[in-house]
């Protein structure tokens, strides 16, 4: 199974998730060890709230930063589709009690910088396609 069984974001939706991502600590952070991700990588990272896909991103950018992944995209899609559990969500269930936070809507308005060419359209690095449809939900 892949990405690309799943309903495609409308082009509101997918700039919304991009903007956010953008200006999350873990895009930064994949900018800076020059981590390349393929756009079905980013389809599904956009699926998730911007603060879930920022740790998986500090994830992916530290284990292939030291050599130790072979393919960080494979390896982002394959998470995510077997349902990804953020650490600071496995630590507030294992734990109980503390405040977590949510998603959070478009910060750093518009598509600002490591956008790959404009966020609706497409362009290779953090960018890939928009995409019509609607969206199915259900991934927390």
């Amino acid at each position: 199974s892949s990405v690309s069984n799943l309903p495609p974001l409308s082009s509101g939706e997918y700039e919304a998730a991009a903007a956010a991502l953008i200006a999350t600590p873990g895009m930064q952070r994949a900018e800076s060890v020059g981590l390349q991700l393929t756009d079905e990588a980013v389809q599904a990272l956009l699926r998730l709230p911007a603060s879930h896909a920022s740790e998986l991103l500090e994830v992916v950018a530290d284990k292939s930063s030291g050599g130790a992944m072979r393919d960080p995209s494979n390896y982002v899609i394959a998470t995510i589709l077997r349902g990804y559990t953020p650490r600071s969500q496995e630590a507030q269930m294992a734990g109980g009690g503390g405040k977590g936070f949510g998603g959070g809507g478009g910060y750093g308005g518009g598509c600002g910088g490591g956008c790959g060419g404009g966020c609706g359209g497409g362009g290779g690095g953090y960018g890939g396609g928009g995409g019509g449809g609607g969206y199915g939900g259900g991934y927390e």
